[in-house]
This record gives structure tokens, sequence and C-alpha cells, in this order.
């Protein structure tokens, strides 16, 4: 019984400082997640996220049915980065977002937008994605520009961002999670979120009543490679 005791105790013990690191770690990305200032590798942050598809969680979101990218109605929405005219993961050309959803009445859109960098001041450089609807099936939204400011990312499965224009739209972030959890851990979530701001989830997990588009795996197996842009 001593015996069986001591080992007991060796297990407790072992839990308990398991415990504690996994804390210790949680609370360390959560203080990074105040760190505004620290400068932006948008280099390693698209070629982390490249050819991952991300699948808006509706139910995360208080304007469910309003995607704030879209900014009118639309279900199954995934999005997709891709590198265009980059041959190494050294150099960013060219970056555009492939994006799928259903309409109002359930049929298939698509649009590719490009990228821009862009500043919100002279000291944190490329620190906001400017996304214009440069091509695809809804007229509405051809030219229309939408602007997301990077507020941390661990360059591995979290990012977060805030949409910063337009402002007459009001004000939402999007949570970017590719970790394998079927849910966003506390860490990856905004820590200073401004009262009345939507958040919008982005996992790696497709829901089930939505439809596969099939340019996602063409594109990203560079079989299909889209010549809007040139």
């Amino acid at each position: 019984q001593a015996l069986v005791r001591r080992i007991l105790g060796t297990v407790l013990i072992t839990l308990q400082l398991v415990s504690q690191a996994a804390e210790s770690n949680e609370a360390s990305k959560a203080a990074e997640l105040s760190d505004s200032s620290a400068p932006v590798n948008f280099t390693a942050w698209f070629g982390n996220l490249s050819t991952k598809i991300l699948w808006r969680n509706k139910t995360s979101a208080k304007n469910s049915s309003v995607p704030s990218l879209i900014g009118k109605y639309a279900t199954c929405v995934s999005m997709m980065l891709l590198e265009l005219g980059q041959e190494n993961h050294e150099v960013l050309l060219f970056p555009i977002l492939l994006l799928n959803y259903l309409n109002e009445n359930s049929d298939p859109q698509q649009f590719f937008l490009k990228v821009d960098l862009l500043s919100s001041n002279k000291t944190r450089a490329n620190d906001t994605l400017k996304f214009t609807f440069q091509h695809g099936t809804d007229l509405y939204l051809r030219g229309r520009t939408v602007e997301y400011k990077l507020n941390y990312t661990d360059y591995t499965s979290c990012s977060i961002l805030r949409k910063t224009s337009p402002q007459e739209e009001g004000c939402s972030y999007w949570i970017l999670y590719t970790g394998n959890n079927t849910y966003v851990p506390e860490w990856c979530q905004p820590k200073h979120k401004e009262p009345g701001c939507d958040v919008e989830v982005h996992t790696l997990f497709k829901p089930p009543e939505c439809p596969s588009p099939e340019n996602h795996g063409k594109l990203r197996d560079g079989v299909l490679t889209p010549t809007i842009f040139e």
C-alpha cells in the first residue's frame, strides 16, 4: 500500500507540473496578444496560411448571415490564400485570396481578391491587409475594398485581425485558427475587444452542410492558375 501511495503521489505531482506548464504557456501566448508593436513578417504569415482552406463558422458571429468581408448575405464562406508567381518562400510576389460562398439563393459564388499590404502608422509597417474584389460572379461586389489590421499572429496556428475599413459597416474581428482543435483556445481570441464588435471565427473544419468547391483543390495543387490579374 505504501508503494501504491508513493506511485499515486508521483503521478499527481507529474500531472500538476504538466498542468502548470500548460497554463504558463497559455499565459505567455495571451501576453503576446497585447504586444501590437512587434514587426510583422508577412512573408512568414502568408507562407504559413497559403493553400489552407479556412471556413467561416457562422454560429460564432452575431451577424451570422453577413460576413464582414462580403458585406451582404452569404453562407458556407471559405477562403484560401494563394501566392502566385512565388517559386520559393523567401519573396512574396503576388498574394491573392480565393473566396467561395453561397448567395441568398444557395447558388455557388466565387471571387478572386487582390491582396495589398498597407501600414496603419509609421512605426508598424505592413500591418494591414487590403482586399480588393477584382474578378468574380457577383457584379455587386466588383471593386469593393475591405481592410483588416493584423493585431496578432503566432505564425503557426493563430491570427487575429480587426476590420478597419469601411468604417460605416461596423467593427468586426477575424480569428484565423488552423490548429487541430474543434474549438478556438482562449489565448487565440481578442483580449481587448471593443464594445459592439463582432467576432468571426475561421477554422479548417468544413461545416457539414456546405459543399466543397472544386476549384480549391485544383488551385492548391497548381492545376488551375487564375490569369485574371496578369
